[in-house]
């Protein structure tokens, strides 16, 4: 049942939010699940931390804390109004409205009429391609512009090319990055690798990265709509790869400065995934797909994530132990991973920052180049531009 409700949240929190969310903060909101995330974490490890401490039978108080925090999301359940965008869908203009006005209505500038007439151009340029009312089939998500298979040669479709970049991989990578550049060995087992490393205290080092974690998540939330999702990616998850290549070179060595430099590098590390994979993960897997495929594409999206990290998790402590691989090799293990994975998105993870859903669908139903996404000029920004001139006059 917990692990039904985990997966459940992150299918639907990721929709609601990027449908529920203005074009001009919509990656900040969605990163903050990231945080929370990271922060039930870090609760998690003080509580282990404790409980191993006390008698055994002490370790329902960890469990029975849990019920505090769901108290807390049934009484929110009450006070969360459905999608603004799902009733624009449905034609239900006036009650639409009446959640943008709850929402947003206090923000100083904010025009309900320009931003309803906003998600009216996006659901009708969605009518153009498919029926909106039939949500689209799970088949649906593996067709067009919204998927790319991975075997090419078995494929009559254009083949995998930069030009190609399709939606249900873009969904997938940047998440999927997180534990292809180290999170089962760095967050998932963190305490037991440093444990093997030869830490006196093992959960003082995760105590360290978690901090580390928690406080640059905190400055990615601005940071996603000022530099933009496709620039922190490139430019933060490096510092992942090339701390596992020194982590896995000290783990070579032996002598006192092991300890130290290895919770340096691995709160280093830390850094990198709290502004790269951590936080955007999150966004695309939301942000990337069609209006009628969202949440298909998203669940279809967090299987494949989820099945890959199990595969991960699984492997971790098998390769640690393993005499042929042992700490240092399965450290560069996650070096070649992580940098595979870098290249892909390199060449298929598009920049969406102030890009409405509309301006997504065109700018891939084009093909433009994940690296020219940025600096592409939409006929949607044009439409916009003269459709909010006759809202203002009007």
């Amino acid at each position: 049942m917990s692990g039904l409700s985990v997966g459940l949240a992150q299918c639907c929190i990721n929709v609601y939010i990027s449908e529920q969310a203005p074009t001009f903060c919509r990656g900040a909101l969605m990163s903050l699940v990231q945080l929370f995330y990271a922060i039930g974490s870090f609760l998690t490890s003080v509580s282990l931390n404790i409980v191993m401490q006390q008698p055994a039978s002490s370790w329902r108080n960890a469990v029975l804390s849990q019920f505090a925090i769901c108290g807390v999301a049934i009484i929110a359940w009450w006070f969360i109004p459905e999608s603004a965008r799902w009733h624009c869908v449905h034609g239900r203009e006036a009650k639409a409205k009446d959640i943008l006005r709850k929402m947003n209505g206090k923000v100083p500038g904010y025009n309900v009429d320009i931003e309803y007439k906003r998600m009216e151009v996006e659901v009708e340029h969605m009518r153009t391609t498919s029926s909106m009312r039939s949500g689209g089939s799970y088949i649906d998500v593996f067709k067009g512009t919204n998927f790319v298979s991975l075997l090419c040669l078995h494929s009559r479709g254009p083949k995998l090319t930069p030009t190609t970049q399709r939606r249900l991989v873009v969904s997938f990578l940047p998440w999927h990055w997180q534990v292809a550049i180290g999170v089962p060995i760095m967050g998932t087992y963190s305490s037991y690798f440093f444990d093997m490393a030869g830490l006196k205290n093992p959960f003082l080092g995760t105590l360290a990265t978690n901090i580390v974690g928690l406080a640059m998540l905190i400055v990615a939330v601005p940071l996603v709509e000022r530099l933009g999702r496709r620039t922190m990616l490139l430019s933060f998850a490096p510092v992942c790869i090339c701390s596992l290549l020194i982590i896995g070179g000290v783990l070579r060595t032996s002598g006192p400065a092991v300890g130290p430099v290895l919770i340096t590098f691995s709160c280093i590390w830390q850094i990198g995934i709290s502004l790269s994979a951590g936080p955007m993960g999150y966004i695309y897997v939301a942000e990337t797909s069609t209006t009628t495929l969202r949440a298909k594409t998203t669940g279809v999206a967090i299987f494949f994530i989820q099945g890959m990290a199990t595969v991960y998790v699984y492997i971790a402590p098998i390769m640690l132990n393993a005499p042929a691989l042992g700490m240092s090799n399965t450290v560069f293990f996650w070096v070649g991973t992580g940098t595979l994975v870098y290249i892909l998105v390199f060449l298929l993870v598009p920049e969406t920052k102030g890009r409405s859903f509309a301006e997504l669908d065109e700018l891939f139903d084009r093909k433009i180049p994940a690296w020219k996404f940025a600096k592409t000029r939409t006929s949607v920004q044009d439409g916009m531009t003269s459709t909010t001139r006759e809202v203002e006059d009007a």
